[in-house]
C-alpha cells in the first residue's frame, strides 16, 4: 500500500492500489484479534507480489505491541490434484468439514492423482490428532507417531491406500479429531491432500435385559432394550451366542428361542445408522435341552417346531436352525462316544477335526451297536435333510445381519458331516453360494468386521458339505439309506453311455462321485469370491485369519519384494525371481487348510 493502510476486515479499497483487496469475497477473516487468515484461490492477482503485514498488540497493555511483514509472491502452477476418499464410502459420512469414522472399525482410505503427472517418486502417508479451541474457532493438528505401530495398527504407509485398525480409536477413546494426509512426490513438485475425521460416538446410556432367566431350547425368551441414545438414531439390535448371530431387530424388544447351554451370556450389538456399534452383554442364563421337542421332530411331520420353521420368517427361522443344529450336533457327538464304547473304529464312521486326537481302543467290535448306531444315524439324516430343504425358499436380503444369521445357521446344520445326504449336501452348497454371492455384492458397503464374521460361517460350511461329500467315498462314513435308494435305480439316458467305466464301482458310488465333482467346483468358486470379498479390506502388510475346528485359511497382500523366501506355517515359498520395477508389486496370498479332503484326482 503506497498511502493507506486499511485493516483486513476493514470493508473499503485503497483506490491507489485496487487489486490488493478488490476480490473480498475471496477472504476468510471473522475478526480482527484472530491468529489465522484464509485467502481462497483466485482472490489475488497472478504475477504479482503482495506484502502482507501484522500488527499484535498486547490486550492487558495496548503500550507493547510488534508488527510484522511477509511478501508473498503469486506465480501461475498447476499442481496436481491428489483424490482422496474411503475405500467403504458408507463408512465416511460427511459432518461439515469432517468426514465421521466409527471407533468401532477400521479406516482404509484411497488416493489417487488426477490428471497427467510424471513418474511418482515417494508416497507418504501422515496422521495427525486435533485438538480444537471452540472458543478461538481453530485447530491445532499434532503430528502422530506412527513408526511405532507400523504393520500393528497402521498398513500402506508408502503405498496409494493406508489402512488404520479399530485399536487406533479404542486405544486413544480421548481423541476426537484426526487427520489422515497422502503427500505425493514427483519428479518435478509434491502434491498434498488430506482428509479430516471426527469421531462418531456410539449408542449411550442404555440397558438390556433377558426373561425368563432359564429354559429350555423350546422358550420363547424377551430381550428388551431401554434407554439407548445417538445422536445419529438407533439403527438395529443384533444378539449373539458364542459369536453365532441369533437374531437381529429394529425394534428394542425382540422375542427369541436360544440353543442349548449352561450359563450363557449372550451379547447384544447396538448399532447406530452410521454403524457404531456398543455391545451390551446380558445375565446369563441356561438353557437345556427338550427331549421331548427334538423326539417329535424326528418322528413326526407335524410339530410345532416343523410348522414355525414354515412361516419363511427369517428371524424366527435362524433361531430355530442355530438351535435345532445344535441338538443335532450334540445328538451326533454322544453316538459316535456310545459306538466307539462298542468297539467301532472312529474312522469309519465320523472325520474328525483339525484339533480332536483320534484315540485308538482295544474295545471288541459289538455287532447290534452298529445296527443302533445306523438306525439313529438315518432317522436323524432324513430329518434334517427335510429342515435343510426348508431354507431353500429364504430371502436372501442384501443387509450384513441377513448374511451373518443365514450363514451362521448353515454353518451349524452342516456340522455333523456323516449325517448329510446327498440332497442335503446339494441345497447346503448352492445356498452357502448364494450367500457368498450376496456378500460378494456387499462388499463395498459393509465393514471388514462383518464381513469376516459372514466369510468365517460361509469358509465353515463350504467345508464342512466338501468333507460330506467326499466321506463317503473314502469309506470315512457310513452310506445313508436314503442315498443307497436313490442310487437303486438304473442310469439315465446321458449316464448310460458312460455306464461301461462304472461297471466296476456301484452305483451310489457313480452318483457320489458325480456330485463331488459338481460340489467341489462350487465350493472352489464360493472360495474364490471369499477371498475377492475380503481382500477389499486387506492392505499391504496386513494379515486376516479365520481359524476354526474344521478350517485354517490366512489371506494377506504383500509387495513382491517381501516375499523372498517367505515361510508360510510350516512350509516355505520360494518366488521366481523379479525386476526391479516389480518389486512394489502387490500380490494377495490365500494359505488354506482343511480337514482331509482328497478324492481320486479332486482335491480342494
Amino acid at each position: 500500500m503506497n498511502s493507506l493502510l486499511l485493516t483486513i476486515d476493514d470493508l473499503r479499497n485503497d483506490s491507489s492500489n485496487p487489486s490488493c483487496l478488490s476480490n473480498r469475497t475471496g477472504w476468510k477473516f471473522g475478526h480482527s484479534n484472530q491468529s489465522s487468515l484464509i485467502i481462497l484461490s483466485r482472490s489475488l492477482q497472478s504475477n504479482q507480489t503482495y506484502q502482507f503485514m501484522v500488527e499484535m498488540s498486547n490486550r492487558q497493555n495496548a503500550s507493547q505491541h510488534a508488527t510484522g511483514y511477509v511478501l508473498v509472491k503469486v506465480e501461475d502452477t498447476r499442481p496436481i490434484m491428489i483424490a482422496i476418499g474411503c475405500v467403504i464410502n458408507t463408512l465416511c459420512a460427511p459432518n461439515s468439514e469432517y468426514q465421521f469414522v466409527n471407533p468401532t472399525t477400521q479406516i482404509a482410505l484411497f488416493s489417487i492423482p488426477i490428471g497427467n503427472y510424471s513418474r511418482i517418486e515417494n508416497i507418504i502417508w501422515n496422521l495427525y490428532s486435533g485438538e480444537i479451541n471452540s472458543t478461538a474457532n481453530y485447530s491445532q493438528w499434532i503430528l502422530f507417531n506412527q513408526i511405532q505401530f507400523e504393520n500393528i495398527w497402521f498398513f500402506g504407509r508408502n503405498s496409494s491406500n493406508f489402512t488404520a485398525t479399530k485399536q487406533l480409536f479404542l486405544n486413544y477413546p480421548s481423541i476426537q479429531f484426526w487427520k489422515f494426509e497422502v503427500v505425493y512426490s514427483f519428479s518435478s513438485e509434491t502434491s498434498v491432500s488430506s482428509l479430516n475425521f471426527i469421531i462418531n460416538q456410539s449408542p449411550q446410556n442404555g440397558c438390556c435385559s433377558i426373561s425368563p432367566s432359564n429354559g429350555t431350547i423350546a422358550t420363547l425368551f424377551t430381550i428388551s432394550c431401554s434407554n439407548w441414545s445417538d445422536e445419529d438414531g438407533i439403527k438395529d439390535y443384533s444378539i449373539y451366542s458364542q459369536k453365532s448371530m441369533i437374531a437381529f431387530s429394529s425394534l428394542p424388544s425382540i422375542e427369541v428361542r436360544l440353543p442349548f447351554g449352561d450359563n450363557q451370556v449372550l451379547l447384544v450389538e447396538i448399532r447406530d445408522e452410521l454403524n457404531c456399534v456398543t455391545q451390551y452383554n446380558l445375565s446369563s442364563i441356561s438353557v437345556q435341552t427338550d427331549s421331548q421337542t427334538m423326539s417329535n421332530l424326528l418322528t413326526s411331520p407335524n410339530n410345532s417346531i416343523v410348522n414355525l420353521l414354515s412361516t419363511g420368517h427369517q428371524n424366527t427361522i435362524g433361531q430355530l436352525l442355530t438351535s435345532v443344529s445344535q441338538e443335532f450336533n450334540r445328538m451326533s457327538t454322544e453316538n459316535i462316544n456310545r459306538a466307539t464304547s462298542n468297539g467301532i473304529p472312529i474312522a469309519s464312521i465320523s472325520v474328525s477335526s483339525l484339533t480332536n486326537q483320534c484315540q485308538s481302543t482295544n474295545i471288541s467290535f459289538n455287532q447290534s451297536a452298529l445296527v443302533e448306531f445306523n438306525k439313529d444315524l438315518n432317522s436323524q439324516a432324513n430329518t434334517l435333510e427335510y429342515i435343510i430343504s426348508l431354507t431353500q425358499n429364504l430371502p436372501i436380503t442384501t443387509t450384513s445381519n441377513s448374511i451373518i444369521l443365514q450363514s451362521s445357521s448353515l454353518a451349524q446344520l452342516t456340522k455333523s458331516t456323516n449325517h448329510l445326504t446327498r440332497t442335503s449336501i446339494s441345497i447346503a452348497a448352492d445356498k452357502c453360494y448364494q450367500l457368498t454371492l450376496a456378500l460378494h455384492s456387499m462388499s463395498m458397503k459393509m465393514t471388514q468386521e462383518d464381513a469376516q464374521i459372514a466369510a468365517k460361517q460361509l469358509i465353515q460350511c463350504a467345508s464342512n458339505v466338501l468333507t460330506a461329500v467326499n466321506s463317503p467315498l473314502q469309506e470315512r462314513t457310513i452310506v445313508l439309506d436314503s442315498d443307497a435308494l436313490q442310487a437303486s435305480g438304473s442310469f439315465d439316458d446321458y449316464e448310460i453311455e458312460l455306464e461301461s467305466e462304472w461297471l466296476k464301482v456301484d452305483k451310489n458310488t457313480y452318483y457320489q462321485q458325480k456330485i463331488a465333482d459338481q460340489v467341489a467346483n462350487q465350493m472352489n468358486e464360493l472360495v474364490s469370491r471369499l477371498t475377492s470379498t475380503l481382500n477389499i479390506h486387506i492392505n499391504v502388510g496386513q494379515q486376516l485369519v479365520i481359524n476354526t475346528s474344521e478350517v485354517f485359511m490366512s489371506l494377506e497382500s504383500q509387495t513382491m519384494q517381501s516375499l523372498s523366501n517367505k515361510q508360510f506355517i510350516d512350509g516355505l515359498i520360494r518366488f521366481p525371481s523379479i525386476t526391479t520395477n516389480q518389486n512394489n508389486s502387490k500380490i494377495f496370498i490365500r494359505v488354506c487348510f482343511h480337514i482331509y479332503l482328497f478324492i481320486r484326482n479332486h482335491y480342494f
